[in-house]
C-alpha cells in the first residue's frame, strides 16, 4: 500500500504522442492518484495524477485536476510484449497498451536535457490558464477573508509573503469574483512572477500552492 495516494475511481486514456501517455485517472478519495507503466510485469515509470485535463473537466470529474502524463512507453516495448498501465496504490489493471499504438518519436523526444524533464514535470502540475486558478483563489477569499488571499496569493505566485507596501483588494469592484481577479492579474503581470515563473500558472497540486482547495477538489 502506497501511503499519499488514493486507488483510481474513474481513468481514461485519452492521447498517446511520441513517447508518452496522456489522460486522467481520477481518485476515490481526495488525495491523488498514482498511475503506474509496466513492461512483463516490471515498473517502467510512475506518474501522479496531478495535472489539468479538459477531457475530465468537460465531464465534471474533479475539476480536471485529475491528468497524468507518464513517459517511457518507447522503453517499455523494448522490455517486453505485455505493456500495462495500473493503479499504482491497488495494483489494479487500468488498460493494456499494444505496440502498434506507439507512433513515431517525436524530434524533442530524441533531445530531452534533464533541465528540459524538469520543465515538463513543472508544467503538467500548471494551469492552463487563469481561468482553471481562480475557482480556488475566489474559495480562499470567501472562506478566510481579504487578509488572508492576499498572503495566500503572493506566497503561491511569488514565493514570499508580502510586503507593508503591498496593495489592498479593490473593495470598489462589486463582486467577489471581480476584486480577485484584478488582484491576481496584477500579480501575474509583474516582472517579478515572471522572473520566478516564467508565464507558468501553479496548480493545486504545485509545492507552494497556498489557496484554499476544501470542497473544490
Amino acid at each position: 500500500m502506497l501511503y499519499g495516494y488514493s486507488s483510481v475511481a474513474a481513468f481514461a486514456v485519452t492521447e498517446i504522442s511520441g513517447d508518452c501517455v496522456y489522460g486522467y485517472a481520477a481518485p476515490n478519495g481526495e488525495r491523488p492518484t498514482l498511475v503506474k507503466l509496466t513492461s512483463d510485469g516490471a515498473p517502467v515509470a510512475f506518474s501522479r495524477a496531478t495535472g489539468y485535463s479538459p477531457t475530465a473537466a468537460a465531464a465534471g470529474i474533479r475539476m480536471g485536476w485529475c491528468a497524468f502524463q507518464i513517459h517511457g512507453l518507447r522503453s517499455a516495448f523494448a522490455i517486453g510484449d505485455e505493456v500495462k498501465l495500473s493503479c499504482g496504490v491497488s495494483g489494479e489493471v487500468l488498460t493494456s497498451l499494444s505496440i502498434d499504438m506507439l507512433g513515431a518519436p517525436k524530434t524533442e523526444d530524441l533531445r530531452l536535457s534533464a533541465l528540459d524533464l524538469v520543465a515538463l514535470l513543472r508544467q503538467s502540475d500548471a494551469c492552463p490558464g487563469l481561468e482553471q486558478l481562480l475557482p480556488f483563489a475566489l474559495n480562499h477569499y470567501r472562506r478566510h477573508g481579504a487578509r488572508q488571499f492576499i498572503e495566500a496569493s503572493y506566497l503561491t505566485l511569488l514565493g514570499r509573503w508580502p510586503d507593508p507596501t503591498a496593495p489592498d483588494v479593490d473593495f470598489s469592484l462589486e463582486s467577489d469574483a471581480e476584486r480577485i481577479t484584478v488582484y491576481i492579474e496584477d500579480l501575474i503581470g509583474s516582472q517579478e512572477y515572471k522572473e520566478k515563473w516564467g508565464g507558468i500558472i501553479p496548480g493545486p497540486f504545485v509545492s507552494g500552492f497556498r489557496f484554499d482547495t476544501t470542497e473544490l477538489i
